[in-house]
């Protein structure tokens, strides 16, 4: 086989890893999540999410009547808090640019 027959097969294969390489970067960057934050599935709405520590979250979900502060860690997942939902909009007047994930947990456990 000459040199010009070896590039003729390898510039395929290089192509499609690129095209790979170019689609896991897309959907990384991008993300294709089940249950994006202010999506409502079912009666359930993930209101706001912040991260801790690396594989440690804590995440306020609507449901139904309830508000729940539920603290997820790499295998278990916890509920620390359960507010009663009264029918207000939990997100009235919050811009999520200006306002922090402490912020809006105050606001909505009544301590602030």
């Amino acid at each position: 086989m000459s040199s010009l027959e070896i590039l003729q097969s390898f510039v395929p294969l290089i192509l499609v890893l690129l095209l790979l390489y170019a689609v896991l970067y897309f959907v990384k960057r991008k993300g294709f999540r089940l249950n994006p934050i202010g999506s409502k599935v079912k009666g359930i709405e993930i209101l706001a999410t912040q991260t801790i520590m690396p594989k440690k979250f804590l995440t306020l979900i609507r449901v139904k009547d309830k508000v729940l502060l539920v603290g997820i860690a790499e295998n278990t997942m916890s509920v620390l808090k359960e507010i009663d939902y009264d029918g207000t909009d939990l997100k009235e007047n919050t811009d999520p640019v200006n306002e922090s994930f402490g912020d809006i947990l105050k606001k909505n456990l009544g301590l602030k």
